[in-house]
């Protein structure tokens, strides 16, 4: 059995994987949505120490609540406050705080973020 050679014809009019690989990354960005811009928070929220608790301790005891609550207010610089609300741009520190611990509390921050933002 003899062998053949099987020649193959480079055919120099066929585009270079890295050149299809730019039109299709610029054809993406094309279609691309423009990012909206950042919303500026400001005001007052209807948002209460309470509610943050009574969320946390859905998932969690209410001791743990307190604690993770804590953590993240101190993180991000904001005072607890028994009676009244807190500000928009505090309560959206604090859900990304809360977000930034993961676990339960990731859920409580993304779902009171969503409320207050969208």
């Amino acid at each position: 059995m003899a062998l053949k050679s099987k020649s193959k014809k480079v055919d120099s009019s066929k585009k270079s994987v890295k050149s299809k690989k730019k039109d299709v990354v610029a054809a993406e960005v094309a279609a691309a949505p423009a990012r909206p811009a950042l919303k500026v928070v400001t005001g007052v929220s209807t948002f209460k120490h309470q509610d943050f608790v009574s969320r946390l301790t859905e998932k969690l005891s209410h001791f743990d609540a307190n604690m993770i609550l804590e953590a993240a207010m101190l993180s991000v610089g904001v005072e607890q406050l028994d009676d009244g609300c807190y500000k928009k741009e505090e309560v959206q520190n604090i859900c990304l705080a809360l977000i930034k611990k993961g676990g339960p509390a990731f859920a409580v921050g993304t779902r009171i973020y969503r409320e207050l933002v969208g």
